[in-house]
Formats: C-alpha cells, structure tokens, sequence
C-alpha cells in the first residue's frame, strides 16, 4: 500500500507456519510487474518482511529488499518453489478488492483465521484481531491457531497470547540482487596456446546462476556460447575479449585484455650430437606439449619452461638415432616452428659417398658381367691416388678391399675417353666393352664429387 512517507514504501510479508524453510530460489510474482526471487532461510513460526527497494519501506528490520511493484489495478500473487511448485496464491481481484487495503488510511489486507481484513500494518508482527472480513478464496495453509477450536473467548485469547509470545521477526542481511560478472583468465599467452577462459558470476540466486546464458567474443572472430571455454590465438597482439551474461532482468558484460606473444625458438646441435633448444625471445616460453620430432618423438612435460634467451639441451639418444634426415620442433597444434639438417662429419660425408658410388658400380657390373665370356680375370679398378685399389669379381660382382698394399697393377692401357688415366684402368686380359668404360666414368665422378664435396662444405657452428 505504500505510506504517506512515499507510495513506494510497498512491502509484502510471508509466514511460515511450519519447519525452518531454505527459500531459495523461491519466485513471488504476479506475472506482469513484480518477479522476485527469494534467497535465505525462513525460521520456523516467523515472519519475514519483503521491502521494495529499501529497508526504510516499512518499520523493522527487512528479510529481502526487491525491486518491481505491485500493480495498483489488482493482479494475482503466486508464490512457487524453486521446482516450479505452487506454495500459496492470492487473487487479489480488479483493484484487490478481494483482500481489501486502504490507500487513503493506508491500512494494508491481512490475511487472518477468518479470512482477508483491512488493518493498521503490523509488519512483521502478528496481524490485527478482525473486525470486519473481506471474503475471499485464498488457498494458503493456515496456521496452528487457524486449526484450534474456538472453544470460548478465554481459549482463544490465550490461543492468540501463545501465538504472539512464539513468533519474532527475522532479519537476513542479503547482497544486493544484481548480476556481477568477471572473467578468469591469464593477461599474457602464446601463439596456438590453449588458453582456458572462465566467467565468474555472482550477485544472485543460484537458479538464476545456473540459468544464465553466456555470449564470449574473444576479439579475433571467434565466439563462444559456454561458461568456460578454452581458446588458442592464432597470431601474436594484444585482444579485448569480452562476455556478457543474461536471464531475464538481469544482465551484465564484462571485458578482459590479453596479450599474445610469438614463439621464437630455433634447433642447433652440439660438438657431441646432442639436441638443443634455443629460446630467443627477450621472454619465457611456456613449451609444454611441445614436440621435438626425429626418427622418434619427444613431448615436453607439463610446466616446461624456457627462460629467455637460454638453451634446452636433450641427449641425441633420447630423440633421435644415427643421423636422421631431419629435426623438427612442432607446437600443441603441430605447427613447425623450427627446423634442423643434423651435422655430418667430412670422415661420415666421405664414408656415404663413397657407399654409393661402389653401390651403383656394383649394381652396374652385375648386370654386365652376367653377358661377359666366361672365366673372365678379375677387373682392378683405381678410384684415385687417394683411396686404395679396389678389386671386383667379374662373376660374383663383390667388391674387395685389400688389407695391405696392393700390388703393382700389370700394365694398364689408358682408355681414351678420360682425360685422366689414374682414374680408371682395366686389365690387359680382358678388353672393357664400351658400357663398361662409361660405368667406370660414371663411377668416378660421383667418387670424386663426394671427395669435393667434403672439403668444399664450410664447416657449421658448434653448439655451446
């Protein structure tokens, strides 16, 4: 009914009339302007006194202050359990002339054993004896005195007098009844780096929590619908990520800034082989799951940390057998980040040269000698001043070191298509068909290139 302090001084008041009540997320609402969600607990045989807007709406201390009104033309009070169930309802009537109210006197509608009467307020306190009655058809349980027989005056006054001595008022400081949203996230990350990203609410009642719908817009095109979500940034800067939260009235939006950072990191090897993982950003470098391929993978713990500008050094063994074709470092979306052609010793260079070479020889003499007469000597084969000679069976195709010096070789005739006759010479017993002298040719000059080769590559630099 309001006051003559101000028409919205309106207050509402509940009773309960059995065992302590948790209320929350309890609605009162008359389904047009008024829809508040209640919180706290409601002790058993007392009153609690909700106030409209502030606790100077009514005298005593308020169990809930609200917002919304009442609507002066008369509508219909639910009262609904979080699940939905009906508790109490009140039809007020066209200008709740169903339970009654004064707004010239100000005496408010109480509701009593007999039925709805117009009163002098009493909030939070039992309600006036009645007497006249408004009829109407309220469906709320009724209390213990409501039960008891009117056996006489004198019973009913002390009826009344025990009711009176076994009510209190209640008062229950609650938070303000609005929406408070945060976001729970890091201010700094990493290119492709899963980064989790929580709203925090607060400020209502846990229905209208779990109720609330989340729109995340994480400042690169991307959005999300969820209360917590993870998110990676594909490129480096610095993003305003915002969400904003909504149920009903209650609305909020909430901004959060984070910087990406690139990843810069580069693979070098050390004199012994071993693998390192060099750092060169000016700051630390968060590389779990991280992955460093070779012939096997290896995956960076969690809380793998790079100080800046420093250097992981791992045991070549660990990752990586003999010589693999390529290292390679991958980020947790498997982007390469750098990349590495392990070193090659000039002793390794020349020992895989000179492989084959003799591989393709070998391969090459086979396929001739299997039309070569028969009994054919064996053929020497002079690869350089440099390597020693080498003898190849004619029938079986194998080729053979010697363990000591070899023999003076019989005297060769130089074959004219060389410009060089220490390269290649054949024996005198056998003449070489011109496929064969082209084979040695060949032969020769990948020998020779793996030879230039050696000492032609400058030299990497070594790890520290």
């Amino acid at each position: 009914m309001g006051n003559s302090t101000s028409a919205n001084h309106e207050w509402i008041e509940l009773y309960n009339d059995g065992s302590a009540t948790d209320v929350e997320g309890w609605m009162l609402t008359d389904g047009r302007s008024l829809s508040v969600e209640l919180a706290g607990t409601i002790p058993s045989n007392a009153y609690a006194v909700l106030e409209r807007t502030s606790d100077e709406s009514a005298p005593g201390a308020a169990f809930f202050i609200y917002t919304g009104a009442l609507n002066n033309g008369g509508s219909t009070l639910r009262l609904e359990t979080a699940a939905g169930q009906l508790v109490d309802l009140v039809p007020g009537g066209e200008d709740w002339v169903q339970i009654g109210g004064d707004n010239t006197t100000k005496e408010t509608a109480q509701y009593t054993k007999k039925g709805w009467i117009t009163a002098t307020a009493t909030p939070g306190r039992p309600n006036k004896t009645p007497a006249t009655v408004t009829q109407t058809s309220h469906v709320a349980a009724t209390t213990a005195a409501d039960e008891a027989s009117a056996a006489g005056e004198s019973d009913a006054k002390t009826t009344r007098s025990k009711s009176k001595s076994s009510v209190e008022t209640v008062r229950l400081i609650l938070p303000d009844m609005t929406l408070a949203l945060e976001i729970d996230a890091q201010s700094v990350g990493y290119v492709n780096q899963t980064i989790p990203f929580v709203s925090q609410a607060s400020g209502i009642g846990k229905t209208m929590l779990s109720s609330l719908q989340y729109q995340w817009n994480f400042g690169d095109g991307t959005t999300a619908p969820t209360a917590a979500v993870p998110h990676a940034f594909a490129f480096p800067g610095t993003y305003v990520v915002t969400l904003h939260a909504e149920y009903k009235r209650q609305k909020q939006i909430t901004r959060h800034k984070i910087t990406i950072l690139p990843v810069a990191l580069s693979l070098t090897q050390n004199a012994q082989g071993d693998i390192q993982l060099n750092n060169d950003s000016p700051y630390e470098v968060d590389i779990s799951g991280y992955t460093i391929q070779a012939t096997e993978a290896f995956i960076f713990p969690p809380y793998s940390i790079i100080l800046p500008n420093q250097t992981i050094t791992l045991p070549r063994q660990n990752i990586a057998a003999a010589h693999p074709a390529m290292l390679a470092v991958y980020d947790t979306h498997k982007i390469q980040l750098a990349s590495l052609l392990p070193i090659v010793t000039k002793r390794q260079q020349l020992a895989q040269a000179t492989q084959a070479a003799l591989l393709f020889s070998t391969q090459t003499n086979q396929k001739q000698n299997q039309t070569a007469e028969a009994g054919a000597t064996n053929q020497v084969i002079v690869l350089s001043p440099l390597l020693p000679a080498l003898t190849q069976d004619s029938v079986s195709g194998a080729i053979k070191v010697p363990t000591s010096d070899p023999k003076p070789a019989p005297k060769q005739e130089v074959v004219s298509e060389l410009s060089d006759p220490t390269l290649v010479a054949v024996s005198p017993s056998t003449t070489p068909t011109r496929n064969q002298r082209l084979s040695y040719v060949g032969l020769a000059i990948l020998i020779l290139l793996g030879i230039f080769s050696v000492y032609l590559t400058p030299r990497r630099p070594q790890g520290d």
